[in-house]
């Protein structure tokens, strides 16, 4: 049985929703397939729902009431999360990667528009504290 057989309220509502399925699942699914890539890319609710399971209610600023604004932010805030994953990893035992200046890598990190800098901060307190790393 194919996935698409179920309608987009069950696929949405009781099988993407749940905590097993992860951002990087939804998004091998929407490579995967069209009509699933249109399914998962316009329920808002969804990357509503993965964004505060995967970082919490963090936003000192909540987006604005756009339609589908939520793919974006939880996008912009994954491949923020992947920035600042690969600079801590890079950094040499002097606390800055090897062959550049430190000031040079964190204006990297922070360069951008709102809420970047907190997204950076955020991950790195993640690190610091959860040691996921």
């Amino acid at each position: 049985m194919s996935l698409l057989f179920l309608s987009n309220e069950v696929l949405i509502c009781d099988i993407f929703s749940l905590d097993t399925i992860s951002i990087s699942d939804l998004q091998s699914l929407m490579v995967s397939c069209r009509p699933l890539y249109n399914i998962i890319r316009e329920s808002d609710e969804l990357w509503r729902l993965k964004f505060i399971q995967r970082w919490g209610n963090f936003l000192s600023q909540t987006p604005n009431s756009y339609e589908n604004v939520w793919f974006e932010w939880t996008t912009m805030r994954l491949k923020k999360a992947k920035e600042v994953q690969k600079a801590v990893q890079n950094m040499s035992s002097v606390a800055y990667p090897l062959g550049q200046s430190p000031l040079i890598v964190i204006n990297e990190l922070i360069a951008g528009s709102y809420p970047i800098p907190e997204y950076v901060q955020n991950e790195l307190e993640e690190i610091i504290y959860d040691k996921k790393m």
